[in-house]
């Protein structure tokens, strides 16, 4: 019974993530630890070789076996059973696409994310009562450390060693905590038991006792409170150490399992008839799923900035990947708002629009065209009727410097800088108004601004090397050519 329920176990784990793995090391370790620590064990196994030769082809099998059944759900396992999944493993130690993630209150890479990244999100978003019984635990640790259990050790060790693992490799987290959810079950066991020693503790003194328990009864009242006012999006939770749920949002990812996105899209398709004309709709997510039997409805995927570039009359969009400045100042609301779905905390998670006009995709494509006359016009029309999709400005900036409209230019940039400071083209093309008057010193500065704030913007490395250039450091200058030329080797698959 036990080999069945160990291999089956192991087969599970392997058929959910690339880092099941790890339970081999794991068992090994642990049995072996076990085997050494009991020295009757020993000389019985070296007395007994016959049972021991039992044990390890049982061990063999088990080990084996759950491998083997963990990839008959896991087809690029199955192409090639060996190489396939330590491959899966190594990526998923090191995710090499990079995405941008909100963390107190400023915006990320995933990759150049706080060490703390982890560990704060654990804090902030575990409920108040798990960390009082983390607390509890370490007390009885501290307190009992002598008489702590091989197999509490073992839960102990399970649950500190991947965090630790993870923070001094660097991996590539994002979205909180969810890569490592698979450590919720040793939190709650060592939750139970601190808590049941510390009541067990003061059994004698019952008023303690009950204090206690009490607090623990208490505060596990707020997380039941916020599942029962937030079914849909219940797994967003932040705790009072984060402000709670209304203060994360926008200091934080939020829907980031984008559940919001089912409610607004099922919401589209009761009060958007269907016809005999396709409707063109717009997301950041992939709908499709729940618009299976609409085949009047053509989905074009958009990043929501980039809304604008592309062909739609309706736009349902999930508020995720938004840079935190246009949350806080409510700068993400765009033009044709039919509907914002929030949750319980009348905190947005999606929104659905209607396009009024197309004078931003018209504009933009004019742009693009260096049509500036034309994408001026069209694009100051466009940014009166939708004010705060920087994307315009970016477009409208780029075309008055073309038109070599200094003053103009200038004005312009100052405008959108105070509405929008983050973007990093109208901070590019502030750069350039200065290089161009000469001020090398000053666009050098603003083009490495740029940069500290967002390494992957790759546009602005011409003028960097420009920059260096003319202030006389031929070394970064090279450096920086040297990278450039590399990037475009990679883009062009040489």
């Amino acid at each position: 019974r036990y080999i069945i329920l160990l291999t089956l176990s192991i087969a599970f784990l392997i058929s959910v993530r690339a880092g099941g793995l790890i339970i081999y090391p794991y068992i090994i370790l642990f049995a072996g630890t076990w085997i050494l620590l009991k020295n009757q064990l020993r000389l019985f196994l070296r007395k007994n070789r016959k049972t021991l030769l039992r044990l390890v082809v049982q061990f063999a099998v088990v080990l084996s076996g759950g491998y083997l059944l963990g990839l008959l759900f896991w087809p690029l396992g199955l192409i090639r059973p060996l190489s396939n999944p330590l491959e899966s493993l190594s990526v998923m130690e090191d995710y090499s696409i990079l995405i941008r993630q909100i963390f107190e209150g400023n915006w990320y890479w995933s990759k150049s994310l706080p060490s703390y990244y982890l560990p704060k999100w654990l804090l902030i978003s575990l409920p108040v009562f798990i960390l009082v019984g983390l607390i509890l635990y370490g007390l009885h640790f501290i307190v009992n450390y002598k008489k702590i259990s091989y197999a509490e050790l073992i839960v102990l060790f399970t649950l500190i060693f991947p965090l630790a693992y993870v923070i001094l490799i660097r991996s590539n987290l994002y979205s909180g905590w969810r890569q490592m959810y698979f450590v919720a079950g040793h939190i709650a066991v060592l939750f139970a038991i601190g808590s049941e020693s510390m009541v067990d503790y003061y059994r004698g003194k019952k008023v303690i006792a009950i204090i206690i328990a009490a607090l623990l009864l208490f505060t596990s009242l707020l997380p039941m409170i916020h599942y029962v006012r937030n079914p849909g999006t219940a797994y967003v939770y932040f705790n009072a150490i984060a402000g709670g749920n209304k203060h994360a949002w926008g200091n934080y990812e939020y829907d980031y399992y984008w559940h919001g996105m089912k409610e607004a899209t099922l919401w589209f398709d009761e009060h958007i008839q269907q016809g005999d004309d396709p409707i063109y709709v717009a997301s950041n997510f992939n709908i499709s799923l729940y618009l299976k039997h609409r085949p009047d409805i053509d989905v074009r995927y958009v990043h929501y900035n980039n809304r604008s570039k592309v062909p739609w009359e309706y736009g349902i969009f999930g508020i995720n990947y938004i840079h935190p400045d246009q949350l806080k100042n409510d700068r993400w609301k765009p033009t044709g708002i039919v509907k914002i779905f929030r949750d319980g905390y009348n905190n947005p998670l999606a929104v659905v629009i209607k396009r009024e006009n197309t004078n931003d995709l018209e504009g933009i494509r004019s742009a693009r065209l260096e049509n500036c006359n034309h994408a001026i016009e069209l694009l100051n029309e466009a940014i009166k009727n939708d004010p705060n999709n920087f994307v315009l400005y970016e477009y409208l900036g780029e075309c008055y410097y073309n038109r070599n409209d200094t003053l103009i230019t200038q004005r312009f940039i100052e405008k959108a800088k105070s509405l929008h400071p983050w973007s990093e083209k109208i901070n590019m093309i502030d750069a350039q108004l200065d290089y161009d008057r000469g001020n090398y010193e000053v666009a050098l500065k603003k083009c490495l601004n740029i940069v500290e704030n967002n390494n992957k913007y790759h546009n602005i490395v011409p003028l960097l090397i420009s920059c260096y250039e003319k202030t006389g450091n031929s070394k970064m200058a090279d450096f920086y050519r040297a990278k450039f030329l590399n990037l475009q080797d990679n883009k062009n698959g040489n």
